[in-house]
This record gives structure tokens, sequence and C-alpha cells, in this order.
């Protein structure tokens, strides 16, 4: 299986993790900030990632995973929000995560893992973001289709 990551910050990083077993490693835009101007972005042409997590009670946004579908976009779970946030911060972080993807999956939402790491210390392997997956509440096959099969499916490889 390839595994991917759709939003790393610097080049020096990419060579990084494609010695942890990432096939492909890109910069995506990404669409990012409160509400109103997230929905207002969705609509525009091209593909670009989703960052939920400026947006007010992301976890059940119902708008918000509207504009995300009929845009034709896709949310990215950045793996290194967790290691930025500590103690009871990030149980509460991972619970609405773990929320959130239940609501995007019911709302047949698109989303993906991606790393966000702006240093060496962020960057985890694919067994690691599997594994994350699986603890916020996917089953292991979502977790590992989190970030190959549906970047793949998403064209952006070309």
């Amino acid at each position: 299986m390839k595994f991917y990551d759709l939003n790393v910050s610097k080049p020096l990083l990419a060579e990084r993790e494609a010695g942890l077993g990432f096939a492909r490693v890109l910069s995506l835009p990404v669409i990012e900030g409160d509400e109103r101007k997230v929905v207002g972005e969705c609509k525009r042409k091209g593909f670009a990632l989703v960052n939920p997590f400026g947006v007010k009670k992301f976890y059940e946004n119902k708008l918000l995973a509207k504009s995300v579908v009929e845009g034709n976009k896709c949310f990215e779970v950045l793996i290194s929000v967790f290691l930025r946030v500590e103690g009871v911060e990030r149980a509460r972080l991972m619970n609405r995560v773990r929320l959130f993807l239940k609501f995007c999956i019911r709302k047949k939402a698109c989303f993906v893992f991606t790393s966000g790491a702006m240093d060496v210390g962020e960057l985890k392997t694919p067994r690691e973001w599997i594994a994350l997956g699986v603890v916020l509440g996917l089953d292991y096959r979502q977790a590992e289709y989190a970030f190959s099969g549906r970047v793949e499916k998403l064209g952006v490889l070309q």
C-alpha cells in the first residue's frame, strides 16, 4: 500500500517523510479561517484541502460539511495539531475530532489525514497515523484509506 502526505510545510521535511515510508509528499492549497471564510472559499473552483479546526464547533457544523461536499473539497485532519496541545486540551480535541470523523462519514464528506508538520519532531510514520485514526474511532481500513486510497481517488497525484 502506498501512503501520501498532502500537507507538509518545508521541503526538508518532505525528504525525511520519504524515509518514513511515504510514497509521495505534496503541499496542496489549504482553506482555513472562520466559518464564513471557509464556506465562501469552498465555492471557488479548483481542488483544495479544508482545515476545519479554525471553525467554531467544526465537529457538528452542517453548513461546513455541506459546502465541502458541494465544492468538491476535502477536509484535512492535521496530525500535528494533536502534538501541539497537552493534557485535558488534547483529550478534548481528540473527542471533538472523533465526533467530527463520525459526522463526516455520516454526511459523506471527504477527509484525509495530513501531517502539517513544522519540524522533524512532528513527523510520524504511516503506522502511527493509522494508530491515531483507530484511537479516533475509525477501523483499521478506514484509517489506512484516509491517507492512501482516498488520496489516489482525489486525483491530486498527477
